[in-house]
């Protein structure tokens, strides 16, 4: 698993605290971390490249919006072995 700096930025955590699944899994408020898990699994069935609306709780108890593009990246032979995204700060 590999966060950016900007990521780490947006969310208000070091990078080094994004070392597992769990770690992010946390941060995502309420409802919405069942639908990014919805749309993780639509990734891992082969599903097109997508964009999804999630928002995060910052350390500060802020609470931040993302609009994310999420991507499956696969072998010579079509098997996915990762996910790849990138998230903006639509935060007002």
């Amino acid at each position: 698993m590999l966060f950016s700096e900007g990521f780490s930025l947006i969310a208000g955590i070091s990078k080094n605290a994004f070392n597992n699944f769990k770690t992010f899994f946390e941060i995502i408020y309420g409802n919405d971390l069942l639908q990014f898990l919805n749309d993780i699994e639509k990734m891992l069935q082969g599903a097109p490249p997508q964009w999804t609306y999630i928002r995060i709780v910052r350390p500060n108890k802020t609470i931040c919006e993302l609009y994310c593009y999420m991507e499956s990246i696969t072998t010579e032979f079509s098997d996915i072995f990762d996910i790849a995204g990138i998230c903006f700060d639509i935060t007002e």
